[in-house]
């Protein structure tokens, strides 16, 4: 089976329209305005927007977890 997107399992979205959502993303625009612009919906957009911030979050938390001091 050949996938459309190598960044997220079993998605319906092409790599190409998903590298689209991740520049919308860095460029600090909302969901509504992703949504708008890439022809995407809504929820999707949160949705994949959400996987972002975590992996995000999992990637800086992996190089310099926080530490509890006492």
């Amino acid at each position: 089976m050949i996938h459309k997107n190598k960044y997220i399992n079993s998605s319906k979205i092409s790599e190409a329209k998903f590298r689209e959502i991740v520049r919308y993303f860095v460029a600090d625009l909302s969901a509504t305005q992703i949504a708008t612009l890439s022809g995407i919906s809504r929820n999707s957009i949160n949705r994949y927007v959400m996987e972002i911030r975590h992996r995000i979050y999992d990637f800086c938390n992996s190089e310099s977890p926080f530490i509890t001091l006492g």
